[in-house]
């Protein structure tokens, strides 16, 4: 009988591939409709379609720069 290795990964790396895995698939996706605007830079991906799907037009962010620029600016106080 064969003996089969297992692998043990963090689970912070599974959801950081996950999530770059998911940014691709909506990012090709939404590329292929006409006047669509796919973007990547700064640690921010825009996905912009045009189409009525949600899914097809967001602004996600998309690593560590802007994922520290967003905990700061919640750090930050409001004014009202």
């Amino acid at each position: 009988m064969a003996r089969s290795t297992v692998y043990w990964m963090d689970p912070t790396d599974l959801a950081r591939l996950e999530h770059e895995n998911m940014i691709v698939a909506i990012a090709t996706a939404g590329a292929q409709i006409d006047g669509a605007r796919v973007a990547r830079a700064d640690g921010v991906a825009i996905i912009a379609t045009g189409h009525p799907m949600r899914l097809f037009n967001q602004v996600i962010v998309d690593g560590a720069p802007a994922a520290d620029a967003v905990a700061t600016d919640r750090r930050r106080p409001r004014c009202n």
